[in-house]
């Protein structure tokens, strides 16, 4: 099957950056079952994971991160539902 480099592939590509930018660390070693981290992240555990690296977030964007960061490429959040989603829409 031929790589696809879609919005949905940059949204994800941007979460690891931003994962790895706050923390130092990547969000995962290997995309794979024996990854730990991979399986917080796949069974929606991004908390447990932020928790693991000292940083706090909002449940907002908890929820915004998680809906970028579902296993299943068709399922993640678009660049239209990320940009409605409320964490977005909320003025500071």
């Amino acid at each position: 099957m031929p790589f696809i480099f879609d919005s949905l592939t940059l949204i994800f590509a941007c979460f690891f950056y931003f994962c790895f930018h706050i923390s130092g660390v990547p969000p995962v070693d290997k995309a794979t079952p024996a990854d730990e981290r991979y399986n917080m992240l796949c069974s929606n555990q991004l908390t447990g994971m932020l928790a693991q690296w000292g940083l706090e977030l909002s449940p907002g964007v908890i929820d915004l991160l998680q809906g970028i960061l579902r296993p299943e490429p068709l399922h993640r959040l678009t660049i239209e539902e990320i940009l409605a989603h409320p964490w977005m829409q909320a003025e500071d």
